[in-house]
């Protein structure tokens, strides 16, 4: 009883973008959405005060759950002694500094977590760029960012981030979760995506170089795609114009139909074949 006035007397911090999960059902959902096979290893994303916690630690697998509070970590420590937890490490750091590799050296990697939404972004890019380790992830993320990895090329909301996802998984399913299932209440409802990654077999090569070619260009999504590529022509030695020409005196009508697009009009797999195109030209000018 006095760890659970002790659980229940922790404020969430506003800095950290806290707000608990405080729905039983919601949680149940989440984890048995995650599908845990015998050989993963489960990652937990700032566990908060438990509450998936509670439900991930009756399975057989290793668990590691990594809060950056020290308050929240504490108490986790005292609820779940190693005594009678032995497969469950719970790690006092910021998730973004973890090292994968200390944890597992093959993809088996089960991740789940209700996520800080101000740094949705930067956590998906954590795991697309330790895809290598990642076998499939469960997380609860605003709605309208859900929406956003959703959506496909021509749409309002396409962008880099189902792009770059397109280069590692999939969302295999989705549901809805209303902003009373938290407390405190968000002013957004939000949204659990189960992300299943690809094996390393079937990744893309350079999928990393692309990525950040696609990152230049949407920082000017409102240009055509020409005058969108100029920075990232001059990071490969290639001047925009001989670019151009070069794509004319070759007839290559698909990428030249690519420049007259915007950014968000263009599939990974066009920016597939705009990368190896432009690669093909830096090294034919050397």
């Amino acid at each position: 009883m006095k760890l659970d006035n002790q659980i229940n007397n922790i404020s969430p911090k506003k800095s950290l973008g806290q707000n608990f999960l405080i729905d039983l059902n919601i949680a149940q959902k989440t984890v048995h959405l995650l599908e845990v096979v015998p050989d993963d290893i489960i990652l937990e994303i700032g566990p908060g005060k438990g509450v998936l916690t509670h439900y991930l630690s009756e399975l057989t697998n290793d668990l590691y759950a990594v809060e950056i509070d020290r308050r929240l970590s504490d108490i986790l420590n005292m609820q779940y002694p190693k005594k009678y937890y032995p497969n469950l490490n719970i790690l006092n750091q910021d998730f973004l500094e973890l090292d994968f590799s200390h944890i597992t050296n093959s993809q088996n990697l089960a991740i789940i977590g209700n996520i800080p939404y101000y740094l949705t972004s930067s956590i998906l890019f954590k795991l697309f760029e330790n895809s290598r380790y990642v076998r499939t992830a469960v997380i609860m993320v605003q709605k309208e960012v859900a929406n956003r990895l959703l959506s496909s090329a021509g749409t309002r909301t396409y962008g880099i981030l189902p792009i770059a996802l397109s280069f590692y998984g999939k969302i295999s399913f989705s549901f809805n979760v209303p902003a009373y299932c938290f407390f405190p209440q968000p002013k957004v409802n939000s949204k659990v995506i189960a992300i299943n990654f690809y094996k390393q077999s079937d990744t893309i090569n350079n999928s990393q170089e692309i990525l950040n070619m696609v990152k230049l260009t949407f920082q000017q999504r409102r240009k055509k795609v020409s005058n969108a590529l100029e920075t990232y022509l001059h990071s490969c030695g290639i001047d925009p114009k001989y670019f151009y020409d070069y794509l004319l005196t070759n007839s290559n009508y698909q990428v030249l139909d690519y420049l007259d697009k915007r950014p968000e009009n263009l599939s990974r797999d066009d920016y597939i074949i705009l990368f190896n195109s432009i690669q093909s030209i830096a090294l034919n000018s050397k």
